[in-house]
């Protein structure tokens, strides 16, 4: 099926909802060529992925022409790339994610600015395979890719979105970023509760709300939604419907997770008491609930702070501009700003009330949660009639 955008509904999106021109019709084309792209994929196409001189998986990559624009940003192609990364488990494949990626490096001002091949934007799909996957089971992969193709274009639309705020920010927070990080790629605490409140974290932070319109308009483009159905086809998005649920989460819920979890709790206190390197006192037989939720809340706001600092670190370390020309133009001041990163007055009275901050994020994410559900609405405004 052949998709169609007006020129009004181009304006609409542009106008309502700051959804770059040209983005939607880039995804749809793209992600059919991938799909055929993939479909060629042979053995021969790929080369061994290797980390430390030990092989970590296989990759293969090629490039889609564009020669177009998305917004204000001149596109030429996409650089794509297929991974399989060898894990221990039992299924022969499953799908890992669908991410853009782009080089990244410090300025002076200690700003993350993104690089990315002028023209071009960088598309990564992962998958995991088992450690004795074989090239015979390629062709399951590759028709997996195909059997994908509705979510693809909205993921495709949703990773472009990224690439395209990559362009016009042209740096970033660090503190924004690690803890896009932070929730996004070490959010799992071991307690179910908690993990769906940074999973929360991550679905409402800042880099990703921006994208989320995008994601819901190539879905609604795509199966040809119009006026009369669109609230039909929101009642079933799965992007509306977390929306709403997290728009209407509360404080109480968490703490009614965390009570049913509390056996899990109990056992993650108990490890940290008996393997205390400190006088920091973790568990005792006599706490409440009230206490343990509490002291647990300071344990995870902890996880986050340190788990931020140490990506901030790969980061420094591995960044596109080398340490020694930070260290050559400013003697130490890595050091220094590490040790001064997440320190505030706001920290600092979080770090004595880890309750307060969790209700502080709650009603973050409501607000958060609120406000993409008032973009994603307008889109009504670009259905057909």
């Amino acid at each position: 099926m052949k998709i169609i955008i007006t020129e009004s509904q181009l304006r609409a999106i542009d106008e309502e909802l700051g959804v770059p021109t040209n983005i939607l019709n880039i995804s749809f084309g793209l992600s059919q060529t991938i799909i055929e792209e993939t479909q060629k994929l042979t053995k021969s196409d790929f080369f061994v992925s290797a980390q430390g001189g030990k092989r970590i998986g296989y990759n293969a990559d090629f490039n889609v022409p564009i020669n177009g624009k998305i917004g204000d940003m001149d596109l030429k192609n996409i650089h794509v790339t297929i991974e399989l990364v060898e894990q221990n488990m039992n299924q022969d494949f499953i799908m890992a994610s669908l991410a853009y990626r782009s080089g990244a490096y410090f300025d002076d001002n200690y700003k993350i600015r993104q690089v990315q091949s002028k023209g071009q934007v960088s598309i990564v799909i992962e998958y995991y395979i088992k450690k004795d996957w074989s090239f015979a089971g390629l062709k399951k992969i590759t028709e997996d890719i195909g059997l994908r193709k509705n979510n693809l274009t909205s993921s495709v639309a949703h990773e472009l979105k990224h690439a395209y705020d990559t362009y016009m920010g042209k740096h970033q927070d660090p503190k924004k970023r690690m803890s896009y990080k932070a929730y996004s790629e070490d959010g799992n605490t071991g307690v179910p509760s908690m993990n769906r409140f940074m999973t929360m974290m991550y679905y409402c932070h800042k880099i990703e709300s921006t994208v989320r319109a995008t994601e819901v308009a190539a879905r609604a483009m795509e199966n040809g939604v119009t006026k009369s159905n669109f609230l039909d086809f929101l009642k079933k998005d799965n992007t509306y419907r977390q929306l709403k649920s997290i728009s209407n989460y509360k404080y109480e819920d968490l703490i009614k997770g965390l009570i049913s979890d509390m056996n899990i709790i109990d056992q993650i206190l108990i490890y940290l008491q008996n393997n205390r390197k400190t006088n920091t006192e973790y568990y005792s037989p006599g706490w409440d609930n009230t206490k343990k939720i509490n002291k647990f809340f300071e344990v995870t706001q902890r996880r986050i702070k340190s788990s931020m600092k140490e990506d901030l670190i790969y980061y420094m370390e591995n960044d596109d501009r080398s340490v020694e020309y930070r260290e050559k133009k400013f003697p130490g001041k890595d050091e220094k700003y590490v040790e001064k990163f997440n320190q505030n007055r706001a920290s600092a009275y979080f770090d004595k009330n880890p309750e307060k901050f969790i209700q502080h994020a709650i009603r973050g994410l409501n607000r958060e949660a609120n406000a993409m559900i008032k973009k994603i609405s307008k889109l009504y405004a670009m259905m057909l009639d």
